[in-house]
């Protein structure tokens, strides 16, 4: 009987080396899981302000236009020019909502301003609205952004050697809700977006702060995760970026030359907040850390039984040990008793000091002890029989395989049928005889075609066609290949390693009970590979007209030799 303190002790410690990990593994849980927020933050963020970039380029346009204002030599006027590109900014144009007017002046008489409302169709003076404006210099154009008077906002381009200069008063407002808008929106369909505009830098910065969590606030509580204890609804909130802060996407991305705090477009602020139809955005990261986690802490109690019941079992080994031991010694004193007692009955019979009427009595004591000392040796080689595990090799008998296949096939015809499925069967030109083994070969087929019929297509979505391919054909010189395919549900590539353990099924398997013990993959794996074939998997697959069905495919070889008419005639 094992110690009891010995028990209590190994229990204690063990118990607390196992607190101990799973307290460090909380710890590196929470960081990693802390750092993935914000990471996922990130990419959220940067996905929007791509998103927002690429709508905005639209305003290329604009460089265009001036671009073909001064390319201009049919003799038009500028206002004529001016007329005719703003017809796509209308209603009806293939740019609206992005430009209200369009206008020009003159470098040295910026006060000379003139404007064309594309909405209203008429010209308007601009006296003084340009006269304060701050310029930089580019090869082709010169940019100028102008916060005005009037509380508009506009682009301002030089027309590259005339002297002139086009403005675009900028409808920001109908450009966020007619363009940003809708694509955000279609981007992220898994968030419900609120929108609002108008909100100065500390105001902005608190709300972000308000919703973006600091790293020494951040607990990971995985329990109330997957169970959801705390529903969490913490949105996220975005700051849309502005033609200000995009300027180098969107007006000259290989030669910036004005330097950042010299702006040229005035920043329009809009934010939106994103709310996550499940819950916090994050919860998919949360809950998949929780899981992780669990698992991880079931794994080190685990380990810490397993090393106690191993301590115990080493324990309990040294014990059986020192019995092993005293089972010898009395084995020796049994063995010995009887050899003794021969021995000093043959000493007395060969000096002659047993009188003639005690003859009988010795020879009986002789022929006793014999018979006692080999009862003895029979049970201690008896035993030893029991622990040995001797494997015998397979081996190959002739057969004649056509008929050994066709006494296969009915029987798994019927069983596909009755569950639906269709039984593609091909043999072509195999031989009449060969060396094989035809236990394994039927093994093998039907225990890959049940397996077929009860789990490939179980629970399998779409499967329009339920066929199940076996394929034999004979490799040369000696091998015969079996293929059996089907269209099902497939095995995860995980998973695919483990299929060959005695009775391990997969987790469908498993959560639906369907039939089988685990054991005939492995036992047919075993078999193959005793008589030096293989048994393997993929799933996928790539079939020969080059689709890839999420079924699987076993393919089994096994050695095989053609018996000829001449080796046949030598038998």
């Amino acid at each position: 009987m094992l110690n009891g303190a010995f028990k209590g002790i190994v229990v204690i410690v063990t118990s607390l080396v196992v607190c101990i990990a799973i307290m460090i593994v909380y710890q590196t849980f929470e960081k990693t899981t802390e750092a993935n927020i914000f990471r996922l933050t990130d990419e959220i963020e940067a996905s929007v302000s791509r998103t927002v970039t690429t709508e905005y380029r639209r305003y290329l346009i604009l460089r265009d236009i001036c671009s073909s204002a001064a390319a201009d030599d049919s003799g038009r006027s500028i206002e004529q020019i001016i007329q005719d590109n703003s017809v796509i900014f209308g209603s009806d144009g293939d740019m609206s909502n992005m430009v209200n007017a369009i206008g020009y002046y003159h470098e040295e008489r910026p006060e000379a301003a003139r404007e064309y409302d594309i909405i209203r169709g008429e010209w308007r003076e601009l006296p003084g609205v340009f006269e304060k404006k701050k310029d930089a210099r580019y090869p082709d154009f010169e940019y100028t952004g102008s916060d005005t008077e009037k509380g508009n906002f506009y682009m301002v381009l030089g027309i590259k050697d005339t002297g002139m200069a086009m403005f675009f008063e900028l409808d920001r407002d109908g450009f966020i809700d007619n363009y940003v808008k809708e694509l955000v929106e279609s981007v992220n369909t898994d968030f419900k977006i609120e929108w609002f505009r108008g909100i100065d830098d500390e105001t902005a910065e608190v709300l972000k702060q308000q919703y973006r969590s600091e790293p020494s606030r951040y607990r990971f509580r995985p329990l109330s995760i997957l169970f959801r204890y705390e529903q969490n609804r913490k949105p996220l909130i975005i700051e849309i970026p502005s033609l200000f802060e995009l300027r180098r996407t969107i007006l000259r991305e290989d030669d910036m030359r004005v330097p950042p705090q010299k702006p040229f477009l005035v920043r329009a602020e809009t934010y939106i907040k994103m709310i996550h139809e499940d819950g916090s955005y994050y919860h998919e990261i949360e809950h998949r850390a929780a899981i992780n986690f669990l698992e991880t802490v079931l794994i080190f109690i685990i380990i810490g039984i397993t090393f106690v019941l191993l301590l115990f079992q080493l324990r309990r080994t040294s014990i059986m040990r020192d019995k092993e031991k005293e089972f010898v010694a009395s084995v020796t004193h049994e063995l010995r008793t009887p050899l003794t007692v021969i021995r000093s009955a043959a000493d007395n019979l060969s000096t002659g000091i047993v009188p003639p009427e005690k003859l009988k009595v010795y020879g009986g004591l002789i022929s006793e002890q014999s018979d006692r000392l080999a009862n003895m040796i029979e049970e201690i080689l008896l035993y030893s029989k029991f622990e040995d595990k001797r494997r015998s090799n397979e081996k190959t008998v002739e057969v004649d395989l056509p008929t050994l296949l066709l006494g296969i096939k009915p029987g798994l015809t019927a069983l596909s049928e009755a569950s639906g499925c269709k039984l593609n069967w091909g043999e072509a030109g195999l031989p009449e005889r060969v060396d094989t083994h035809p236990e394994i070969i039927t093994l093998a087929i039907n225990n890959l075609v049940t397996n077929a019929v009860n789990h490939a297509y179980s629970g399998h979505d779409g499967a329009a066609k339920r066929e199940i391919r076996v394929k034999i054909k004979l490799l040369i010189p000696d091998k015969l290949e079996i293929t059996i395919e089907d269209d099902g549900r497939g095995i995860d590539s995980h998973e695919q390693k483990k299929i060959f353990d005695p009775f391990y099924r997969d987790n469908i398997s498993r959560s639906r009970q369907e039939k089988g013990s685990g054991l005939g993959l492995f036992i047919t794996q075993r078999k193959a590979v005793i008589a030096g074939g293989r048994l393997s998997i993929e799933s996928p697959y790539r079939r020969i007209d080059g689709s890839k069905p999420s079924g699987c495919r076993f393919k089994l070889t096994l050695p095989c030799k053609v018996i000829n008419n001449m080796e046949k005639a030598d038998g």
